[in-house]
């Protein structure tokens, strides 16, 4: 190899590869050895001269890292502070003339640098340049920072490629004497920073992909509970909401009632598939989770029940409200009418007279005319016969006890009291006739005791006054009727709401007790395991307990509902589906291999395909680092509740992932940067 002394006069052969100082000598005929002589100028002259004088200037690896660190300036920027004592000691006044000594002198040290280094001179010098492209994307220098949070691979990888491209061009334009030759330089050092800056984020991306499975596995078996936690917290920014919003949707939750809401749930789905997986393996963890889901649904319907019963404000069963509202009635009946039975006015009640009059005279002239009837009218004979038994001896009894009622020496009660107590008989009387189903009877005592109620209400106030509260306590007992029908029939909701919506306040009311008492029983009958609160999401069901929750409570039982369904599918994610993954995590936790058992059971069936795809999922786990004691602590996570896991905690959790996330990320585009940038900074200025 040539002395670096020859590019100031020596000589070298050219064809054969003789270091770097190769790039001074004259170009010949390639192939053809030939010795060629070079003639330093005299600044390269003067700079042999002075190296020769002190014994040869330090040029070793420091050199090479400075000036791959200062972007391959430290030599033109070396010699610019040089360039005043160089005017003293050449006796000029010209700056530029001193500064050609002085670059001579720097170039030299850097030539000899390069040739005393090699290779290992030349990764310093990367990396030096590599520290500083770093340091430079620290500081924000950088096409980096404008762009988008969740920027893809191949942005990053342009934003990577400017960076190079400018850290390539600046350093080869540090290279060289003259505009032209920097000027080269500077175009293939923006090319080599293009080529290596856009390759960087995807070798880099690719290194983090194959080093994953040994670093989860190195930080799951050194710490499970921070690896467990950093899965949670990607969990949570999988979610999309913040941990203040998880925090809140569970403190909610415990605050109206449902207190075994967890995190797992709060999450959705991200929460849901985690807390499968932790029921899918062997271990704590996995028997933690079971008895939790398990239990927890058992208490459903229970759940659901109290938040039926405090959405639609009844506490009792329709019956119950029922009894209740029939006992008030009547006592307050009792109270309202006892005036009335002490007044003394006279009253008119011919009408109800002439009503049981004419009810039993009719067949008495039928009966009359089936004596004088022809013997041959026997279908005539006939009909009058059916009537008379329709209106026989039961009716005509009845209706005569009626009349009695209302008799007086006139055929006219003397006064209310007397006429209210008529009234009080024929009621009674008619309820009886209703309870035993006497339906006819009932149609004749029906308008008798109307007239009698309008006669006594023309007559009376109070028991105008009296007859109507006691009316409108039936209209609301009818309201809870109306409910439970309602409630237990599959109509439209707009024809259900059109018939709820004239009741007053308290017929309302009685409408809930009665509407919700069928949705609390389908509650309560429900199976083990089925999800209660299904039937209350179809958009007909929420059309009607919107309209029909007690004022102010809608809101929440549309929540209470929507939790309980949340809850029953994280349960049927994480416990739900085959039994063949409950079966081999059986088998994995009596110490039998998953891939034995897999490739037995598949090789009878004749699944040989299966057997290997058995093998291969068992074995993912201790890749991915997802041990049993990661998996344990996953799930005293993901099982926490509102009353347990405060938002500063969950805060904590994801800031101290982010952070380690962001760090690693940093880490990784300042190496990226660093590595594209050292070669960059090497590429123009090697072959000088």
């Amino acid at each position: 190899m040539g002395a670096p002394w020859e590019a100031y006069g020596g000589t070298a052969t050219e064809g054969v590869p003789s270091g770097p100082w190769d790039a001074y000598r004259a170009p010949s005929q390639q192939g053809h050895p030939t010795k060629v002589t070079v003639t330093p100028d005299k600044y390269q002259q003067a700079a042999q001269e002075e190296d020769k004088a002190i014994g040869g200037a330090d040029a070793g690896f420091t050199r090479r890292l400075a000036h791959g660190a200062t972007l391959g300036a430290d030599t033109t920027v070396l010699a610019g502070l040089e360039t005043p004592l160089e005017m003293i000691k050449r006796g000029t006044l010209n700056p530029a003339e001193a500064y050609k000594y002085a670059k001579a002198r720097e170039d030299l040290i850097m030539n000899k640098s390069r040739e005393n280094t090699g290779l290992a001179g030349t990764l310093t010098e990367a990396l030096g340049g590599g520290i500083s492209a770093g340091g430079l994307a620290n500081a924000g220098v950088t096409a980096g920072r404008y762009l988008p949070q969740g920027a893809s691979l191949l942005q990053r990888a342009g934003a990577s490629a400017l960076d190079a491209a400018g850290i390539g061009g600046v350093s080869g334009a540090m290279e060289g004497n003259g505009l032209a030759e920097r000027g080269e330089n500077a175009v293939k050092g923006a090319g080599i920073g293009v080529a290596t800056g856009f390759l960087a984020p995807p070798v880099i991306a690719l290194a983090k992909i194959l080093a994953t499975p040994i670093t989860s596995q190195l930080l799951a078996r050194a710490n499970p509970k921070e690896f467990a936690q950093a899965q949670v917290a990607r969990a949570i920014q999988e979610s999309g909401l913040s941990p203040d919003e998880v925090s809140l949707a569970m403190i909610q939750a415990h605050n109206e009632g449902q207190g075994v809401f967890t995190l797992a749930d709060a999450l959705g789905n991200p929460g849901q598939r985690m807390l499968s997986t932790v029921a899918r393996s062997p271990g704590e963890g996995r028997t933690a989770v079971v008895e939790a889901m398990n239990s927890r649904q058992g208490d459903q319907g229970r759940r659901l029940t109290g938040a039926l019963r405090e959405g639609f404000e009844a506490p009792q069963t329709a019956e119950q409200t029922r009894q209740g509202m029939v006992a008030q009635a009547r006592q307050e009946a009792g109270v309202n009418y006892a005036p009335v039975k002490a007044e003394t006015q006279p009253i008119d009640v011919s009408g109800a007279v002439g009503l049981a009059n004419k009810r039993i005279s009719p067949a008495a002239d039928k009966l009359a005319n089936i004596q004088g009837a022809p013997a041959t009218d026997l279908a005539a004979r006939a009909t009058i016969e059916r009537q008379e038994s329709v209106l026989g001896d039961p009716i005509r009894s009845a209706l005569k006890k009626a009349r009695s009622y209302l008799a007086a020496p006139t055929l006219t009660s003397s006064n209310v009291g007397q006429a209210f107590r008529a009234k009080t008989n024929i009621d009674q009387m008619i309820a009886s006739a209703t309870e035993s189903k006497q339906g006819a009877l009932v149609a004749e005592l029906v308008p008798i005791r109307e007239a009698l109620d309008q006669a006594l209400a023309r007559t009376s106030g109070k028991y105008g006054s009296a007859r109507d509260a006691y009316k409108l306590a039936q209209q609301r007992i009818e309201a809870l009727d109306l409910g439970k029908e309602l409630g237990s029939k599959s109509i439209r909701p707009e024809d259900a709401i059109a018939q709820f919506n004239p009741l007053d306040a308290e017929a309302k009311q009685a409408f809930r007790a009665g509407y919700v008492d069928p949705q609390i029983s389908q509650v309560q009958n429900a199976a083990f395991g089925t999800n209660k609160a299904r039937p209350f999401t179809s958009d007909a069901t929420k059309q009607e307990f919107n309209a029909f929750a007690a004022p102010g409570k809608a809101d929440l039982l549309q929540r209470q509902i929507g939790r309980e369904n949340t809850m029953f599918e994280t349960r049927n994610q994480a416990v739900g589906g085959s039994r063949t993954a409950e079966n081999l995590n059986d088998d994995a936790a009596m110490a039998i291999s998953p891939e034995v058992v897999g490739v037995l059971k598949d090789v009878v069936s004749g699944n040989i395909g299966g057997a290997i795809k058995t093998a291969i999922a068992a074995g993912k786990n201790g890749l991915t680092g997802n041990t049993a004691a990661v998996r344990q602590h996953v799930a005293n996570l993901l099982l926490q509740s509102g009353k347990n896991i405060p938002a500063a905690k969950m805060q904590g959790m994801v800031d101290n992932v982010l952070r380690k996330a962001l760090q690693v990320a940093k880490l990784a585009e300042s190496a990226g940067r660093g590595v594209s940038g050292g070669v960059a900074v090497t590429g123009p200025g090697q072959k000088r």
